[in-house]
């Protein structure tokens, strides 16, 4: 889940994906795992969710968030919510 506020700044941009690792040191994407980029428009504020199947993912994860534009600024955080299926 991603909370983000609209940016300030000249056109900001925020673009949040996941990573994650085996081993905690090396890193990779997470397919299907990238936010909506949020700019200054209010409409790609706020909560976002990304439903993904926990077996596919490895025992390490992070969030990456990457801020660009002229003199750019975000208020955003991520959490992981996990559900387990009864069976």
């Amino acid at each position: 889940m991603l909370n983000a506020s609209a940016g300030t700044g000249t056109t900001p941009t925020l673009d949040v994906k996941l990573q994650h690792s085996d081993d905690n040191s090396t890193f990779a994407d997470v397919t299907g795992a990238a936010f909506a980029q949020v700019t200054s428009d209010s409409g790609t504020a706020g909560v976002q969710v990304l439903k993904l199947n926990v077996s596919d993912l490895k025992r390490y994860l992070r969030v990456i968030g990457t801020i660009a534009g002229t003199s750019p600024s975000f208020d955003f955080g991520a959490e992981f919510v996990g559900i387990k299926k009864a069976s």
